[in-house]
């Protein structure tokens, strides 16, 4: 899945300042708690995310999260330590 499509398909990015950035909808937010949250249209949402992942540390990584039977479900955009 690209980064376009995977920001398409989510409401909300978040960054913990130094590697994690999550993409997942709004109703997940209360899980990001401590992160820095970013709400805003598909590419206002693109531009931060490419801003972050520019500062980021080596570890970095995108992955979508959402909420299925009770679990959190991870789906990695991009993995860590790549690009």
């Amino acid at each position: 899945m690209s980064l376009l499509e995977a920001i398409s398909k989510t409401s909300v990015a978040a960054y913990d300042g130094c590697h994690k950035i999550y993409l997942t909808h709004a109703l997940h937010k209360d899980i990001i708690e401590g992160y820095e949250i970013f709400e805003g249209s598909i590419e206002e949402r693109m531009k931060m995310v490419e801003t972050w992942w520019d500062k980021s540390c080596s570890l970095r990584f995108i992955e979508i999260f959402t909420i299925y039977n009770d679990k959190l479900v991870f789906t990695e955009v991009i993995p860590q330590g790549s690009i």
